[in-house]
């Protein structure tokens, strides 16, 4: 039985990937593409890369979600995923707002990359596609408020172009509780919470990469 002063699941990886997510690990930079990032915040990045950054988080969606659902008759997966953590159709609707087919995106080296990360993970052992997927829905926390900047500074209305950023709108918090207890409610073991980790923090890695090779793309790439 679990006492009060052991963590839960969600605490676990959390705390395993916390220097990544906040930018402090020990090593290389951890997030090469920051300042554009906190060009989000500031309303000064330029709308093409905001665009071309959506193009490549399009893909990156679309090829985890593929297999996620491959693997949705897993009893890990089942007891976690729902049908409306599915997302790629939000972000093709944004890229269709913006002009974009979202059909005629291609992928930059390091989607390609993680990509083939989500597909190895699989091929492992599909219990690790969670990992990815806690941070992957995860981010829709912070999401929500980069959704307020884009939309000021692009004077975007309603979801418009943000809606892969707020897809569960006023509901997110109550969203990630009921994924928080279907995660705790697993049993995870200490050797497959530290693989877990490892998998958050390289899935942390890959993402930085593609908004770094994403972010230097030109208009109208």
């Amino acid at each position: 039985m679990e006492t009060a002063t052991q963590k839960t699941h969600m605490e676990a990886i959390k705390a395993g990937i916390w220097d990544i997510h906040e930018g402090v690990a020990a090593g290389p930079p951890q997030r090469p593409a920051e300042p554009e990032q906190d060009n989000i915040m500031k309303g000064t990045l330029p709308r093409f890369k905001y665009v071309n950054n959506l193009k490549q988080r399009y893909l990156l969606q679309k090829g985890f979600e593929e297999i996620l659902a491959a693997h949705r008759s897993h009893p890990f997966v089942a007891a976690v995923v729902t049908d409306e953590q599915f997302h790629a159709d939000k972000s093709a609707q944004d890229l269709s707002f913006f002009g974009v087919d979202a059909a005629s995106v291609k992928p930059v080296p390091a989607t390609e990359k993680m990509i083939a990360f989500f597909k190895e993970c699989a091929d492992r052992d599909p219990r690790l596609l969670l990992s990815i997927h806690y941070v992957i829905e995860g981010s829709n926390n912070g999401a929500m408020f980069i959704a307020r900047a884009v939309k000021a500074a692009y004077n975007l209305e309603g979801t418009d172009g943000t809606f892969h950023l707020q897809p569960y709108g006023t509901a997110i918090r109550d969203k990630w509780k009921a994924f928080g207890e279907a995660f705790n409610s697993l049993p995870i073991d200490d050797s497959l919470m530290a693989e877990m980790v490892r998998v958050g923090r390289t899935t942390f890695h890959h993402m930085n990469a593609v908004a770094t090779e994403s972010y230097a793309l030109p208009e109208n790439a």
